[in-house]
């Protein structure tokens, strides 16, 4: 999993550009059809080039990742901040690594 956290996140979450999907929750089935479309070169997607192989991801592999990354739960909101209590801004940002961010495209209502 370090090898796809160096992209996707140490919590599969994704990054907020959207370049990095978010993996985490996401039904194993679909993923695993990703790899396999990454292998087969039906699906072209450069950074996971040197991967997406069976010496890298092998079938076993690929079960065991996908049914890992389906089982994540991410929060998709922050916790609202309590005035009462005093603000840790380490554990807010830990937290907000795990909050999903989608970016808005500029034209967008």
């Amino acid at each position: 999993m370090e090898i796809c956290a160096s992209c996707h996140g140490i919590y599969a979450q994704g990054t907020p550009d959207g370049e990095y999907p978010r993996l985490a929750g996401m039904n194993p089935a679909y993923l695993a059809r990703q790899i396999e479309l990454f292998k087969t070169r039906k699906r072209i997607n450069i950074p996971m080039i040197p991967f997406a192989t069976d010496h890298e991801l092998p079938p076993e592999d690929v079960k065991t990742i996908t049914r890992y990354l389906a089982s994540i739960e991410l929060p998709r909101y922050m916790s609202p901040l309590d005035p009462n209590e005093e603000f840790d801004a380490l554990a807010r940002l830990e937290e907000s690594k795990k909050v999903l961010n989608i970016p808005h495209y500029p034209q967008c209502h």
